[in-house]
């Protein structure tokens, strides 16, 4: 050995045996740490909770919704709905592509959300949403997820991971925009395109001028927990700050964790009713579907149908019973049982 000034400084046996028990002491916790006991996470296509006018609170959705089970499950589970929408009285929050010359917005394209999560050395969580258009196209009912204004987009992908080296998560979009202002007629202006790949939390503003109502919608939201091993991410999150419509839209919202915890920002699972706020229809609507809604305004006159199908019913009934009872008469008459008219 080499000596450095002076006589070589040897390393004893004990001190290697101590240096050896140390690296166990510490590895020890480590290697425990790696098997994942417990297990959370989900995923949902939208939600919305919406007050107008000062009016209560209103929930829709969360639709359609998968939860993981704390034991996990080897194979993915999953949810699917065809279409979707929320409206609230004449606004509707959430819906598909809004294409030019459709009255009312249609409903947004299939959704499908997934969720799987395993226990053990190797445990993880992983969980998506998926929004697309409809296929085969619908000029009138494109699909995807919007409406425009305040924001829309051909398709919508979210997705988060965890594992015990941490969480992740991530949002792409195909052919998203927004609008900051409206026209006095409702139409959107100040179009905006959004990344394909948008940053954390990549916030935008605007306002429905038309009537006066202001929001504010964050792209690619994240809250991931102090410890590093939960996420939520929500794909959109629309904040509506009134005057007029008060409460919140989400969009493709996961959730990850192996630690088994409470997300932020989860809503529970409710569905409104449909007199007040109706929940995403259950069937994808055919490829020739009217984009106007089926409730027919207060200002629309009431069809010839509607007016004058009951008395027309009614004078067919008394002209059915006049020539019944003349068929009798003349029977009679014939068989000889009623005298002839003189």
């Amino acid at each position: 050995m080499k000596r450095t000034g002076g006589t070589a400084r040897r390393r004893s046996p004990i001190a290697a045996a101590s240096a050896l028990c140390a690296s166990l002491v510490v590895s020890a916790p480590t290697a425990a740490a790696a098997d994942v006991a417990v297990v959370s996470g989900g995923a949902f296509g939208h939600y919305s909770k919406v007050s107008l006018f000062g009016g209560p609170s209103v929930p829709v959705g969360p639709l359609p919704d998968v939860r993981l089970p704390p034991t996990g499950s080897e194979q993915p589970l999953t949810g699917f709905r065809p279409s979707g929408s929320a409206a609230y009285g004449p606004a509707r929050v959430f819906g598909g592509v809004w294409p030019a010359g459709v009255d009312v917005a249609p409903p947004s394209g299939p959704t499908t959300v997934s969720t799987r999560g395993t226990l053990g050395p190797r445990g993880s969580v992983t969980s998506s949403v998926d929004i697309v258009l409809r296929s085969p196209p619908d000029p009138k009912s494109p699909g995807g997820w919007g409406p425009l204004p305040p924001t829309q987009g051909d398709e919508l992908h979210s997705t988060c991971t965890a594992t015990e080296s941490g969480a992740s998560g991530s949002v792409r979009f195909v052919n998203a925009v927004m609008s900051r202002s409206t026209t006095a007629s409702g139409e959107p202006q100040e179009l905006e395109r959004i990344p394909d790949n948008p940053p954390v939390n990549y916030t935008r503003t605007g306002t429905l001028n038309n009537v006066g109502d202001r929001y504010r919608i964050v792209y690619n939201e994240q809250f991931l927990e102090p410890d590093g091993m939960s996420i939520t991410v929500n794909a959109v999150h629309i904040y509506l700050l009134g005057d007029i419509a008060v409460g919140e839209s989400i969009v493709g919202q996961v959730r990850c964790s192996v630690r088994g915890a409470a997300f932020p920002n989860t809503p529970p699972t409710v569905v409104a009713p449909p007199t007040t706020a109706p929940p995403p229809t259950t069937s994808a609507p055919p490829t020739t579907a009217p984009a106007v809604s089926t409730t027919r305004p207060a200002t629309e006159p009431i069809s010839s149908d509607d007016s004058t199908g009951l008395p027309l019913i009614l004078a067919g009934v008394v002209v059915l019973g006049i020539l019944v009872a003349a068929w009798l008469v003349r029977r009679r008459r014939a068989r000889g049982d009623l005298p002839n008219d003189p």
